[in-house]
C-alpha cells in the first residue's frame, strides 16, 4: 500500500500489516522494545526522532495539536517473536522477577497467569500495558501542565481473523 491509501490499508490481511511491520524498522532504536515500535512521531510530514514523547511534547519541542494511541495487541509481535513456542507458567514467573524484581508479586496479582496452557497471551497483555498504554497515557495526562488542549488519546481494540 501506499501512504495514505486506506483502501488498500483496509483490505490488507493481518498478515500483510505484520509482514510490513517485520521489513520497517522504528525510528529511533534506543533499547530492545523499541525493536518493535513500528512508527515514531510523525509531525508536519516528518518523522520526529525523539527517544521521549513526553520530551517532544511536553518541553516545547513541538507545540502543535498531536493524537496519540494504542492498540490492544500492540506488543504481540514482540512476545511471540521472542517466544515461538507456547510459555509454561514457570517461564512466564521468572519473566515476571527478572523484569520487576521485589515488585514480580504485585505485577502478578494485576496479571494472573492462564490456570492452563500458553502464558504468552498474558505477557502480551502485559507488554501492551507496560510499553504502549502507560506511556501514551502519561503524555496526555501531562499535555495540560505543558499548554496543550488539542490532544487525542484513541484505542484500537478491533480483532483481526
Amino acid at each position: 500500500c501506499t501512504a495514505g491509501n486506506m483502501t488498500c490499508f483496509r483490505a490488507a490481511g493481518p498478515h500483510h500489516v505484520t509482514a510490513a511491520q517485520h521489513q520497517s524498522r522504528p525510528s529511533v532504536p534506543s533499547d530492545f522494545p523499541q525493536e518493535y515500535v513500528q512508527w515514531g512521531p510523525y509531525v508536519d510530514g516528518n518523522i520526529v526522532k525523539t527517544a521521549n514523547l513526553q520530551d517532544m511534547f511536553l518541553q516545547g519541542k513541538v507545540q502543535k495539536p498531536f493524537i496519540i494511541g494504542t492498540a490492544t495487541h500492540d506488543a504481540f509481535p514482540m512476545i511471540y517473536e521472542a517466544w515461538k513456542n507456547n510459555m509454561t507458567e514457570t517461564l512466564f514467573q521468572q519473566i515476571l522477577l527478572q523484569l520487576f524484581l521485589e515488585k514480580a508479586q504485585l505485577v502478578q496479582k494485576e496479571y494472573p497467569p492462564a490456570p492452563l496452557g500458553d502464558q504468552r497471551p498474558i505477557l502480551s497483555s502485559l507488554a501492551t500495558d507496560l510499553l504502549y498504554v502507560c506511556p501514551a497515557r502519561r503524555v496526555i495526562r501531562s499535555a495540560p501542565q505543558a499548554g496543550l488542549s488539542d490532544v487525542w488519546l484513541y484505542h484500537f481494540d478491533q480483532m483481526t481473523e
